[in-house]
């Protein structure tokens, strides 16, 4: 769960990634004076972004689930 979760949000930032880049690409494209530059760091930091978020997702309603007796817990679903 906890793995799936990391996973899904990294994958989610690495198409952001992807299209923000494409993005930058195109508005360079349409406008050349407009200097575009992709950062590294902020790159590194998007990803760490997301992948926190997606822990945070993925771990608060497990806990919130753990805490549940089994039978209260399939009654809510």
């Amino acid at each position: 769960m906890l793995n799936a979760a990391l996973a899904l949000s990294l994958l989610g930032g690495i198409a952001g990634l992807i299209l923000g880049a494409g993005a930058a690409v195109i508005v360079n494209w349409v406008i050349p004076a407009l200097p575009i530059q992709l950062s590294l760091n902020y790159i590194l930091l998007a990803e760490l972004v997301a992948g926190s978020i997606g822990l945070f997702a993925g771990v608060v309603p497990a806990r919130r689930a753990a805490g549940l007796a089994p039978v209260e817990a399939l009654r809510a679903e």
